[in-house]
């Protein structure tokens, strides 16, 4: 029965030594592949501008979110309904 556990155990210890190689090789396959960099690149730039914006234009933004959910709010809460066409 110890030696089946024995080598069992080297057994383990193998499978994990193969493991630790593919997961390193794995590793420096994804560090080294570059194929989505220029998308990350572009997507963060993007986000970028929006947040600059965002900030140039954040008062007349939060007034308009303030416009819009007052008037969605008195519209659930029936104090306006829909106003008749002109």
């Amino acid at each position: 029965m110890r030696e089946y556990l024995s080598d069992k155990m080297w057994q383990a210890r193998g499978m994990l030594l193969i493991a630790k190689e593919r997961m390193k090789e794995q590793a420096l396959r994804l560090v080294k592949d570059e194929n989505g960099d220029t998308n990350f690149v572009s997507i963060i730039l993007i986000v970028v501008i929006v947040i600059a914006v965002a900030m140039i234009f954040k008062d007349k933004l939060t007034n308009a979110m303030d416009t819009v959910m007052n008037k969605l709010t008195g519209f659930i809460d029936g104090k306006e309904g829909p106003k008749p066409p002109v």
